[in-house]
């Protein structure tokens, strides 16, 4: 079970990563990942989790990178189930994203493409317009993302975990309150001489 899992597994990064290079690219007008995830359906099935446990449970204490990769695969398992039942609110998210446009010196731009023009835009007025367009695009979908948001919360309570920020924290082995109060520790260090280069 486990190397047809891992098979199976590869070929759904290999098709998805293949098919989201096409759209971004502009290769393809419509991204189609929806039609990806469903043909891997079984990957993502809590039969599936249930099995890769019972792998887990079998694999020797000594074998600490295989008992590592199948908690990966476990975790992938796990956030695809609940990324499935948020499907079709991701999926109007990405339509919205994907038809949005932004005006700029009088020229319409995509969305998806105001990215890469904010990451190269040398001049820190145009930068700082670009940016706020490309928040107010933003906006106009926060009410979809906390309703996805909503549906992964409500899905991990379900599997048993506190929320969803807690089952990522703990499928991925991170520790989110010790992250942040070193990420604040950095910004203490740093704050001083980013203000002053800054200004």
């Amino acid at each position: 079970m486990l190397s047809e899992y891992r098979q199976r597994f590869s070929q759904f990064q290999t098709d998805l990563h293949r098919e989201e290079y096409l759209f971004r690219s502009g290769r393809k007008t419509i991204c189609e990942t929806a039609y990806i995830y469903s043909e891997y359906l079984d990957l993502f099935r809590l039969s599936a989790v249930e099995e890769l446990r019972a792998k887990l449970s079998e694999t020797a204490e000594y074998r600490e990178t295989e008992a590592r990769s199948i908690r990966r695969l476990i975790a992938f398992a796990l956030e695809n189930h609940l990324a499935m039942r948020a499907r079709d609110v991701s999926a109007e998210v990405e339509r919205y994203e994907t038809n949005a446009q932004i005006t700029l010196s009088g020229e319409q731009v995509s969305f998806r493409r105001s990215a890469e023009l904010l990451a190269h835009e040398a001049d820190a007025n145009r930068r700082h317009d670009l940016y706020a367009r490309r928040a107010d695009v933003i906006h106009g979908a926060q009410d979809l993302r906390a309703e996805r948001f909503r549906i992964l919360h409500e899905g991990a309570q379900e599997l048993g975990f506190e929320n969803y920020v807690a089952m990522r924290c703990e499928l991925r082995g991170v520790d989110c309150e010790k992250l942040v109060a070193q990420a604040n520790q950095i910004l203490a260090k740093t704050e001083s001489r980013y203000v002053a280069a800054l200004s």
